[in-house]
């Protein structure tokens, strides 16, 4: 993989949420997407939704991304539990694009003084499809994950995996601060620390749309068929 950064200086940019049905909003500058972020109204947003940075020449398909995401942390006042409902990433796409991906709730695993790192495999969101990319430019992609009740107090990561090599000149956003052990990259050989290891200026542009709930389920990682007899 070769590492290089693309200023955001772009004279248009667009901005696609990936739902069941899909919506395209165009507008005129990176400045007018930043400030017409299509926003959660729900209980929390938990994550990273600046943009400053494109990383080009990085991604290469069948990998994963993962974010740190802590309850506790920020505007969040969920006293309980957390749901999930969807994941976001921001990513350049081109026309052609047909790139299936998937979200999963990790566990944090400790390494080292306030650092995790992505362990087991608590709950995965399905399938979807990124397609009907009209024109090229920075789309937010919303994956629905409908996540069970998660407890409030443990500091979790979201990844978004990618099936495939179907997305031509994706790349990378990323925005905010440049905090080490908050996002990492698995593309077959393990998880690598984007910024501490691998010199990224930034976090990845990932958050979550997030509600509070009040039943959380203990932090095991469980197959579908538990999964559904917790609810019984």
């Amino acid at each position: 993989m070769s590492r290089s950064v693309l200023s955001l200086a772009l004279a248009a940019a667009y901005i696609l949420i990936a739902m069941s049905a899909v919506a395209q909003h165009t507008v005129d500058s990176v400045e007018e997407l930043r400030e017409n972020q299509v926003r959660y109204d729900g209980d929390c947003i938990l994550g990273n939704m600046s943009m400053s940075h494109a990383y080009s020449g990085w991604w290469s398909g069948s990998e994963s991304y993962a974010r740190l995401v802590q309850p506790r942390g920020g505007d969040c006042t969920c006293n309980l539990g957390i749901a999930i409902q969807s994941v976001h990433i921001a990513l350049w796409l081109e026309p052609g694009t047909n790139q299936l991906v998937q979200c999963r709730l990790l566990e944090a695993v400790p390494n080292g003084p306030d650092c995790w790192i992505p362990g087991d495999e608590f709950v995965t969101s399905g399938w979807h499809v990124i397609n009907d990319i009209v024109s090229p430019g920075v789309h937010d992609i919303e994956i629905p994950t409908y996540f069970w009740c998660a407890e409030v107090m443990e500091p979790y990561f979201v990844s978004v995996d990618f099936l495939g090599e179907n997305a031509p000149g994706l790349r990378l956003i990323g925005g905010g601060s440049d905090t080490e052990c908050t996002v990492w990259n698995d593309w077959g050989n393990g998880w690598t620390d984007l910024v501490g290891s691998m010199g990224f200026l930034d976090e990845l542009t990932i958050w979550t749309d997030t509600d509070c709930c009040s039943a959380p389920i203990g932090n095991e990682p469980i197959g579908w068929g538990e999964l559904k007899s917790s609810y019984r």
